[in-house]
């Protein structure tokens, strides 16, 4: 975890379309989901990255039985695609522990060491980031915000006017606006 004053500048992070990343022979690192392999972008890049020995897939999660991760992680050397069509699955498969979801020892140490200047609560229960919150400013001498639904935080970026972000069109075309929360009775 880096220490910088802009969240938002990844040197070698950028967001892309699927296909560019697809059609790509350069090395790189892909997080995609869902890790199951049942469909979207994972599945895509798991058809081009398996047959390669060169390349490893790392799960970073459990997969149910009877889904393509699944016999995946169980080192099957061949699986079925999209309706029958054979994939060799001559990468490395590997599993690492990894959950989205943890406690608020975790999220305190995350914060911790990431050291931002402003911590922004946005999921949870609204009374548990209300207990949470506290914690954040009193232990970790953070500013924490805990917006409610519907509630806008201004967060304060470059001085040049913001930061580029690349993002897939196929992330724009899903896109729904969101709903202003109702007003308070």
């Amino acid at each position: 975890v880096r220490k910088s004053d802009d969240p938002f500048n990844f040197k070698y992070v950028k967001l892309c379309d699927i296909d560019d990343i697809i059609e790509s022979n350069e090395p790189m690192v892909i997080f995609a989901g869902p890790a199951m392999l049942q469909g979207g972008a994972s599945l895509r890049f798991f058809r081009k990255i398996a047959p390669d020995k060169k390349n490893l897939l790392v799960f970073s999660g459990y997969c149910l039985p009877g889904t393509l991760g699944n016999e995946v992680q169980a080192k099957l050397k061949t699986v079925k695609v999209d309706g029958g069509v054979s994939v060799d699955v001559r990468c490395g498969v590997e599993y690492m522990s990894h959950s989205d979801h943890t406690d608020s020892r975790g999220i305190t140490q995350l914060i911790a060491e990431a050291a931002p200047k402003r911590v922004v609560l946005v999921h949870g229960a609204e009374k548990l980031m209300d207990v949470f919150r506290p914690i954040v400013e009193r232990r970790l001498g953070i500013s924490c915000f805990a917006p409610g639904v519907g509630e806008t935080v201004e967060v304060e970026g470059q001085s040049d006017g913001g930061r580029e972000v690349l993002v897939s069109p196929a992330v724009l075309l899903r896109a729904r606006p969101v709903q202003p929360a109702p007003p308070p009775l």
